[in-house]
């Protein structure tokens, strides 16, 4: 397979990832920098879950949000969820007043 390098000198073999390379850093230059990790296997596992939840939803993080494809196998790891409430009590122990019911907070 022929060898095509993108702007940065950076080698990829397929093709494929240097067009998405390309359409990403001109629809959403911010992003160009995690495909790139991904593309070049220096990304976390966490990181390369948001880069294909970001290219299924075309770089939406509100359609990622709202996605209903829930038969995808990472659908319940998709990024831009908004955090689980938990009561108070799984937070660390400080001053408070056990007369009152437990209040709950983001996390």
């Amino acid at each position: 397979m022929k060898q095509v390098q993108t702007e940065r000198g950076n080698e990829f073999s397929d093709t494929k990832r240097v067009n998405m390379l390309r359409q990403v850093s001109e629809d959403a230059p911010s992003k160009a920098g995690l495909f790139r990790r991904v593309y070049e296997g220096r990304a976390s596992p966490r990181l390369a879950i948001k880069v294909q939840c970001l290219q299924c939803c075309w770089l939406d993080e509100t359609a990622i949000r709202e996605c209903t494809a829930t038969e995808c196998p990472l659908w319940d790891f998709r990024p831009y969820q908004a955090a689980p409430c938990r009561p108070v009590s799984f937070l660390p122990k400080c001053r408070t007043d056990s007369r009152k019911e437990p209040a709950y907070e983001r996390t």
